[in-house]
């Protein structure tokens, strides 16, 4: 017999990609009554739109909290969620029709306590989500050890031992989260079969934002967890973000003297791409707290 679940979505604004979300997860294959959709609004002063219409559905839920960052609201939605199980996902995230019955699957085994799965890019426009795409979120995904929150399964009672997510964090919450389920010995697994399509960062600008808050948050992880988290010191970060600069000029010189197209091929940007990220994390690093709420 499958377990009943609830889906829950942060987010900070109603914007057509949060209404793919929406919609997505409404028509994943699993029962209706099995299922609740909790939307958790983490924006600004007041809902200058009617997305209370879709709490009148009866499996959907929206509920408001103040404390800014997705960890909190991702715990206010789990404290009123009546699922055994819970299904995070992100309002940036159009999930695959047999998202959760194959993020449900694997706790068949009473072993499992928490279930990730992969993320694909949506509709990709720019060769810079192509890139990050194929050579960052999906490389090496099973070697992963902490369940993305973009993209994961909990038992709800497994989170409530372990008190939901810190919410210290506005980036790193996860993999936290992931290092105390394995203090605990509890069991994670990967599921590449449940899939999830995130809009990838298409421009320099919103690429180096992100890798600034996974900088700080990893900082956050350090100060926690000591030597358990392996980060490179700042000077490394900006060497390797300069060599990876002139790699990038030196492959695009030919296309700028000859004029050819370069194309949407995302390895075309491999260098840039890595430096942007490396800037980025050692921008990260600077600062001593999380600020701010990127989405």
């Amino acid at each position: 017999m499958l377990p009943s679940i609830s889906i829950i979505i942060p987010f900070i604004e109603d914007n057509a990609l949060l209404r793919l979300a929406i919609e997505s997860c409404l028509q994943v294959d699993y029962p209706r009554e099995l299922l609740e959709l909790i939307l958790v609004y983490n924006g600004g002063l007041q809902l200058e739109f009617p997305l209370e219409l879709y709490s009148k559905t009866g499996s959907i839920r929206l509920i408001r909290e103040d404390k800014k960052g997705p960890y909190s609201a991702r715990n206010a939605g789990a404290k009123i969620a009546k699922g055994e199980m819970l299904l995070f996902t992100d309002s940036d995230c159009v999930v695959d029709k047999n998202w959760a019955i194959r993020l449900v699957s694997p706790f068949k085994d009473n072993k499992i306590s928490a279930v990730f799965g992969k993320v694909l890019a949506y509709n990709p426009v720019t060769a810079l989500e192509s890139f990050g795409n194929k050579y960052i979120f999906n490389h090496g995904r099973m070697q992963l050890v902490f369940p993305w929150g973009g993209n994961s399964a909990l038992r709800k009672k497994v989170f409530e031992e372990l008190g939901g997510f810190d919410e210290d964090f506005i980036s790193g919450g996860d993999m936290d989260f992931g290092i105390r389920l394995r203090k605990q010995n509890f069991y994670m697994r990967y599921e590449p079969e449940a899939i999830v399509y995130h809009k990838h960062r298409e421009a320099l600008k919103g690429i180096f934002k992100q890798y600034k808050k996974y900088g700080s948050g990893w900082l956050l992880l350090r100060e926690k967890w000591g030597k358990e988290i392996k980060i490179y010191p700042n000077w490394r970060r900006v060497l390797v973000s300069a060599i990876y600069l002139f790699f990038t000029i030196f492959n695009l010189v030919p296309y700028i003297i000859e004029r050819r197209t370069v194309g949407n091929k995302g390895k075309r940007f491999k260098y840039l791409y890595l430096a942007v990220m490396n800037f980025g994390l050692a921008a990260g690093y600077c600062q001593k707290k999380n600020k701010g709420y990127i989405n």
